[in-house]
């Protein structure tokens, strides 16, 4: 691989395992990718995932809300494995 790899890499705040993987690109369809490899790889439930505000992270309906002509967001990755996700404070990563 050549040019410019994004890391994304979560961190349970219990028993501190930690979980990464690279990426060429970061967007919401990444963003998607890395929470189902997670979900398959923590042998627990996932209760609260805290993301930053970043674009990638923007996932939930409450933050993008519904498009005009479109409607109802489909399901988010959060919504679909019962987890509730929770944004940090801006510009407090």
């Amino acid at each position: 691989m050549e040019g410019k790899l994004y890391l994304l890499v979560t961190i349970d705040r219990t028993s501190k395992v930690a979980f990464a993987s690279l990426f060429e690109m970061a967007n919401t369809a990444v963003a998607r990718t890395f929470l189902e490899q997670l979900v398959e790889a923590i042998p627990y439930e996932i209760e609260v995932v805290l993301t930053d505000n970043g674009i990638s992270s923007l996932t939930c309906p409450k933050q993008i809300g519904p498009l005009p002509g479109i409607g109802a967001i489909p399901l988010t990755p959060c919504s679909q494995y019962g987890i509730e996700h929770r944004l940090t404070k801006p510009n407090h990563p």
